[in-house]
């Protein structure tokens, strides 16, 4: 049906054409948007083998790619040719479907390609018949439930209540059939197709064109209405759905790439929106970033482990959010901030530096704590071979996960060297108050300092962060002291603790709880203020039968289009000045992969276990707890727990014992759990004891003593700090 009315709409446009090039044209304009760019060149050759001698004509729109490219410039994104093909793709397929899909993995252009041709069409209505204003709503069928999308009969009153699709269907049919409006209306499902919902719009998506309600109901689209799917993949969608629309497929490494998106971010450094200090050295970043991160993302993708596997546009996405928030620094302030004379002049050497650690946390911060060292000698080897090790003064000790760049701002002794410092030196030396209750002590470690940085310089730039990694590393703990005690008043956290039973609807009524109405239609914290949404175990929500969380989709769909709707009223909620902090851990044991279309919204941060730690500090504490408790209290206790396997052969059986590391690594840890629940049990019950623990490498001696009746004193230096963190390593409790 489709490749007919392609050949009759182009049999309309050109009256003399030969048949054997309308049916050609027809064939390639219909089939080529669903195919990948590696099966584009056999079914090239199927044509030419089946109309020899003969090309697919091209249509001429020029004029819409013009006003596609404007539109892209004054948006920030770079029309690869790609990307224009696709744009044209939509409009084609578009005519010849009243319903079309447009698949692939997310990064891929899908929502911007849309935006960007339905604006080109708004600005050649009523210079070219051909195109047209387009209002589009946007929903996501699995953010509600199915009485909520549909409608449905009240259980007790039996009374029937409207659901959203409902609404808005009516909305646009009524544009044209009440008011006369011969504007495109297209409706956008931007969610998961599986089998549930899908299957109700099968009158719609077929030539009866009608939206047939439970209620009796039934709703006749008008011919300016076009329903739009945006999807990640049609792996549970059934024959009956696909048959019924076009597709259009959105590849992100054909349409996007890297450097177009790092392009795309550098358009956006302009003097006009205020970063007149970093605008002369677009060229330089532009040259950085192609030499160092297509590489990174490569090397993370193909040498590396990732408790969450991301996408490379996210890893990209990641190294830019790092980049950008180094800019405000730079940006005056009138009345408020002046940017120092001292540190404007050291802006060309830092900018160097201020790429090699966003590679490095952009790129590098997904990795495992096996995987760093791996990612940590392919930086530096890049750098020496860029030459630039020296320039910039990389660290010969330890990994450069462990050092951070020093921009200290204090008026008595300002320091704009941009030095690389151990991330302990950056925060006040640890000091335990007496009258601090046991359970209320948190002692900082390198990973707590350097994660809760990131964290909260990103979430101050409303950016996202989530951070992922095995139980006991944390997160938790760090993210809730961190927005507990560590932001500005400025910023106000709201704590969301998923679970498996976690809905959709109990999501979006937290949250809607806490906003303040600022005006119609758009509401947020109090003026002024700004929340920072930690939700716990992100990753808990069971699945679907076909797959979805709902959970997740309502704040994807916060992410994706900056709100929701109000399931009594119906109507579009805007959402403003919210950020979002999100902790998981990997993926089994109950815990789900979430769909990567909402994890490409996030800088993701690794939280390795406390013995991948490799800074100089940490060797000398790791060593001594093998030392001190594994040798002689722990490997006795794991050897006589281990299981014995036998196996036959030709001198009989032979037994032999097996472990692997992590399970020593998770018995090891429910030691040393024990042990401080041991000592905090005595001092609750009075008994008065003194724990001394000495620590000696390489003739340099610390101690730290903790005393059950209410004191505690450490020696001087780094040193020190470790053996705390020996009796606390889980970066939570002194004393164990």
């Amino acid at each position: 049906n489709t490749v007919i009315q392609a050949a009759g709409n182009n049999r309309a446009a050109n009256p003399d054409m030969v048949e054997d090039l309308l049916v050609l044209s027809a064939l390639a304009d219909s089939n080529r948007p669903k195919f990948l760019a590696e099966d584009m060149l056999l079914f090239n050759g199927i044509l030419s083998d089946l109309f020899p001698g003969w090309e697919v004509p091209v249509p001429d729109y020029e004029d819409l790619l013009t006003q596609i490219k404007e539109h892209c410039a004054k948006n920030c994104l770079v029309p690869t040719e790609a990307f224009l093909f696709r744009c044209i793709q939509i409009y084609e397929v578009s005519v010849l479907r009243h319903g079309f899909m447009t698949v692939g993995p997310t990064g891929g252009a899908k929502t911007s390609a849309k935006d960007m041709l339905l604006d080109g069409m708004a600005d050649l209505d009523g210079i070219n018949p051909k195109y047209s204003k387009t209002k589009q709503w946007i929903i996501n069928p699995k953010a509600i439930t199915m009485g909520q999308l549909y409608g449905a009969f009240d259980e007790n009153t039996h009374e029937w209540t409207d659901g959203v699709l409902c609404v808005l269907y009516r909305s646009a049919v009524k544009e044209f059939s009440e008011f006369g409006r011969t504007d495109r209306q297209w409706l956008v499902f931007d969610g998961p197709v599986d089998a549930l919902w899908i299957e109700s719009m099968n009158t719609v998506l077929d030539d009866n064109r009608k939206l047939c309600l439970v209620s009796g109901e039934i709703i006749t689209m008008s011919p300016y209405m076009s329903m739009v799917f945006e999807v990640e993949d049609l792996s549970v969608a059934s024959p009956a759905t696909v048959s019924r629309v076009g597709s259009i497929y959105m590849e992100p490494d054909v349409i996007v790439g890297i450097m177009p998106q790092v392009e795309a971010y550098l358009m956006t450094l302009t003097a006009a929106k205020g970063y007149k200090e970093i605008e002369p050295h677009k060229e330089q970043l532009l040259q950085l970033l192609e030499q160092l991160l297509p590489g990174a993302i490569e090397f993370t993708r193909k040498k590396t482990k990732e408790y969450l596997v991301t996408v490379d546009n996210n890893l990209a996405k990641s190294t830019l959010n790092m980049l950008h928030q180094f800019w405000t620094q730079f940006i005056p302030i009138d009345g408020a901030y002046e940017v120092p004379e001292a540190l404007s002049a050291m802006l060309p050497k830092l900018i160097e530096k201020f790429v090699v650690f966003s590679v490095l946390w952009g790129a590098g911060a997904s990795t495992d704590g096996a995987s760093r060292p791996k990612f940590d000698a392919f930086l530096k080897g890049k750098l020496a071979e860029l030459e630039l090790t020296e320039a910039l003064g990389i660290p010969e000790e330890g990994m450069m996960y462990d050092y951070s760049i020093r921009l200290d701002h204090n008026e008595d002794k300002p320091d704009f060297s941009g030095k690389w410092v151990g991330w302990m030196e950056t925060v006040p030396v640890f000091e335990l108050s007496p009258k601090t209750e046991f359970a209320d002590i948190i002692v900082p470690t390198v990973d707590s300092v350097r994660y809760m940085w990131i964290t909260d310089t990103l979430a101050q730039h409303k950016m996202h962060t989530m951070a992922v990694g095995p139980t006991g590393t944390g997160k938790t703990l760090n993210v809730n002291n961190k927005l507990m005690a560590g932001m500005p008043d400025k910023y106000q956290p709201i704590f969301i603790g998923f679970s498996a039973q976690t809905s959709a609807n109990q999501t979006q009524d937290l949250l809607d709880a806490k906003m303040d109405k600022r005006r119609k239609g758009i509401y947020g914290p109090s003026p002024g203020k700004q929340y920072i949404i930690f939700v716990d175990d992100v990753n808990m929500p069971q699945r679907e039968e076909y797959g979805a969380q709902p959970p997740i989709e309502i704040l994807r769909q916060w992410m994706d289009h900056d709100g929701w709707y109000d399931r009594k009223e119906n109507v579009f909620r805007k959402l403003v000045d919210l950020s979002f902090v999100c902790a998981m851990g990997p993926p089994g044991g109950g815990r789900n992969d979430i769909t990567p279309r909402y994890m490409r919204h996030f800088n993701v941060i690794a939280f390795t276990p406390f013995l991948f730690i490799s800074s100089s500090e940490n060797v000398i504490w790791t060593s001594s707890i093998y030392f001190f408790l594994l040798v002689p209290v722990f490997l006795p206790l794991l050897l006589f727990s281990m299981p014995v396997s036998s196996s036959g052969g030709e001198g009989g059986g032979v037994a032999s014992m097996s472990a692997s590391l992590p399970s020593l690594l998770l018995l090891f840890r429910f030691f040393l759990l024990n042990c401080s629940s041991v000592l905090l049990g005595l001092a609750r019950d009075g008994v008065v004891f003194d724990l001394t623990l000495g620590v000696g490498l390489a003739g340099v001696t610390s101690s730290f003593s903790f005393s059950s009746a209410g004191s505690a004193a450490a020696g001087s230096g780094g040193a020190s700090r470790s053996a705390l963190c020996l009796l606390s390593p889980f970066s939570r409790v002194a004393g164990r």
